[in-house]
């Protein structure tokens, strides 16, 4: 069998388009609606987190 050869315009990629799909994977892995609500849970961790420390010392 005979080898075709490989040419660039099979190669050939549309960047633009490639970061737009790289960018709305990451959206997907990466959800930033837990930033809404950090600072109240974190309050709210840190006084359970103080308040069992003092009802068991």
């Amino acid at each position: 069998m005979k080898k075709r050869k490989k040419r660039a315009k099979e190669y050939a990629r549309n960047w633009k388009s490639y970061n737009e799909q790289l960018v709305k994977r990451g959206e997907m892995l990466f959800d930033l609606e837990f930033l809404d609500n950090w600072s109240r849970e974190l309050a709210v961790f840190d006084f359970y987190h103080i308040f069992l420390l003092n009802c068991f010392a």
